[in-house]
């Protein structure tokens, strides 16, 4: 069974929405953008936790205050990152170069790797190789849009 051109073009736009869709989240909710790409640093239940000095309690102040200004600064240029990739998806499209929209569809793929690989790394296996599969499919689409 082959795909029609309009099931790809369809396919090239919904990873224009889903890059600006995360763009849109980094930039206007970069706190919920950064539980939903590292998670939250999780914790073994029933570990005890040892009542900390009071410079341990300094550090760690000094290291949450370090994250606070982390992330609304940080979260927003990956936002920006994402938006312009989907922006650019978008007018492609639109200027029915599909081609070209395949082509940066994959050449994204380079950032998808460094997000899964940082996924991964924080979230475990299950939430690493669910965006794997992800960007698997957007592989698919930016192959399959090269054909035309």
């Amino acid at each position: 069974m082959e795909i029609s051109q309009h099931t790809w073009r369809a396919l090239g736009m919904s990873v224009s929405g889903g890059y600006c869709l995360l763009g849109a989240l980094g930039i206007l909710f970069p706190h919920a953008a950064a539980v939903l790409l590292v998670g939250p640093v999780p914790q073994a239940a029933g570990t005890p936790r040892p009542i900390p000095s009071p410079a341990e309690r300094a550090a760690f102040i000094r290291a949450d205050r370090a994250n606070d200004n982390f992330i609304p600064n940080v979260m927003p240029l990956l936002g920006a990152r994402d938006l312009s990739i989907g922006l650019a998806l978008a007018l492609l499209g639109r200027a029915d170069r599909w081609r070209e929209v395949g082509i940066v569809t994959l050449a994204g793929l380079v950032l998808c790797a460094a997000d899964v690989v940082t996924v991964y790394k924080r979230r475990g296996a299950a939430w690493g190789l669910l965006l794997a599969a992800g960007a698997a499919f957007w592989a698919f689409i930016g192959y399959g849009l090269l054909s035309y």
